[in-house]
């Protein structure tokens, strides 16, 4: 049986703010998800007649192809850039960026880029080129282990290598004088200049000659790739900010010793299959997963001010994953504060984004929802009576309210890809204010979401 709607007696569930009675405000549909102007940017110059000789102007404007947007520790911008490129190009194709990260601080080494060429599969990266598999078939382009695995075995064999020409030599710079005197690079060679570009970011050497290299400095990096990651038409929508962001972060000098440098940062930071990234030239770029709900197993939106779409999201993952069970979306009885109520094990749950799960009192039916909501309001009032006076900030079991660096862009952002991707109607609106917000049709009533305060807007669809 499919999810439940709210009981007759219930305020519509299409009312603005109908606790408090406050105005809804005013939506200019069909907005932009952002409102960043154009830019070109110019990289520094070296300087004396070197610079001058040597230019370094960088238009990201001319940059037509993902694989022509190669920046320090840039691997995981140019593999997303790829992809969309590919994607659009060859629509009836399948293409995947696939994450490898060092075991011990999980910062970024390597993106790869597995995609299908009719039968064939190729994968793609700064550091390895483009190389035909004949070991993969197209389903394992969805397998994200299996490619990590062969990429992995790729550079242990280059590591191999160079180790067995070290017994011999002492080292492998004797061979890489040698290929660089005639112009040709071996096996040993390219696992020696891998190693040194997985640890420094830079992977100059072994980029190919018509692709060309960003010289820029770090702001002219962290600018170009800000807007690389906001040009739509280059890599998609992708949820992105800059930001300056506290952080540790491990990085091993050409000598080999770990320098841990801690502070604030300054880093473009941009959400890809359910990880935040932070990306700074200098240091790497660093993910950490998105917080997961436990019972759906979806991320959360992590949303300021975001009870309501967080329980509307659920209440829509949860209704698609147990099509068996019920789940309602609980009402915000002060404007605020929503939740979702769900079956499970043969009981009635809660999901409340500021009191955590919890199971109501045995009465309490999940078609109740007006009765569920007055349990609810009562319950977070209690709440809030523990805290200071005036303050309205969750307890320990609320849902996060940001990741480290995002904005209310990348936020409104990250969630309309999770309910694109759900397949509900949604769509970017502006407020009177200009801020950035969304609409979503759930169950004959549209909803809106703004950083300064969700509110429902009636109507059905």
């Amino acid at each position: 049986m499919g999810a439940l709607a709210a009981d007759p007696k219930a305020a519509p569930a299409g009312s603005v703010n109908s606790a408090t009675g406050a105005p809804a405000q005013a939506i200019v549909a069909d907005a932009p998800p952002t409102s960043l102007d154009p830019v070109i940017v110019n990289a520094s110059k070296m300087p004396g007649f070197l610079g001058d000789l040597l230019g370094y102007n960088w238009n990201i404007s001319e940059c037509t192809e993902g694989s022509n947007f190669h920046i320090r520790n840039g691997e995981l911008i140019d593999a997303i850039g790829f992809r969309h490129l590919y994607l659009q190009q060859h629509p009836t194709e399948k293409a995947a960026v696939v994450v490898i990260t060092s075991p011990t601080d999980h910062r970024v080494t390597q993106a790869v880029v597995a995609y299908t060429a009719g039968p064939s599969v190729h994968l793609k990266s700064i550091a390895i080129g483009d190389i035909r598999v004949k070991d993969l078939t197209p389903a394992d382009v969805d397998r994200p282990d299996v490619i990590r695995k062969y990429v992995q075995e790729i550079r242990e064999t280059y590591l191999g290598d160079l180790g067995s020409v070290a017994l011999v030599t002492g080292s492998g710079q004797e061979q890489e004088a040698i290929d660089r005197m005639t112009g040709k690079r071996t096996l040993v060679t390219t696992g020696a200049l891998m190693a040194v570009a997985e640890e420094t970011g830079d992977y100059s050497r072994l980029t190919r000659f018509d692709e060309p290299l960003y010289r820029g400095s770090s702001d002219d990096m962290l600018v170009s790739a800000f807007y690389w990651l906001n040009s739509m038409d280059k890599v998609g929508l992708v949820p992105v900010a800059r930001s300056k962001i506290d952080m540790d972060i491990s990085h091993v000098r050409p000598d080999n010793r770990v320098r841990v440098q801690s502070g604030k940062q300054d880093a473009v930071v941009f959400d890809l299959d359910g990880v935040h990234y932070l990306y700074n030239d200098q240091f790497g770029t660093l993910g950490m997963p998105l917080p997961k709900n436990p019972i759906t197993g979806a991320p959360y939106l992590v949303l300021q001010n975001g009870d309501l779409f967080e329980s509307l999201y659920f209440t829509a993952v949860y209704a698609k994953q147990h099509p068996d069970q019920m789940a309602a979306l609980i009402p915000a009885m002060d404007g605020i504060h929503a939740a979702a109520a769900f079956g499970r094990g043969g009981k009635l749950w809660v999901m409340s984004p500021f009191l955590g799960r919890f199971t109501p009192p045995p009465r309490y039916r999940i078609d109740q929802v007006t009765s569920l909501a007055q349990l609810h309001e009562t319950l977070v009032e209690r709440e809030l009576k523990k805290l200071p006076p005036g303050t309205r900030t969750r307890p320990v079991t609320g849902l996060p309210q940001a990741m480290p660096g995002d904005s209310t862009i990348e936020q409104v952002r990250r969630a309309y890809l999770s309910f694109k991707e759900l397949g509900l109607p949604v769509k970017f609106v502006q407020n009177d204010k200009k801020e950035p917000g969304l609409q979503v049709d759930f169950r004959g009533a549209t909803y809106s979401y703004f950083a300064s305060g969700p509110i429902e807007v009636s109507g059905s669809n």
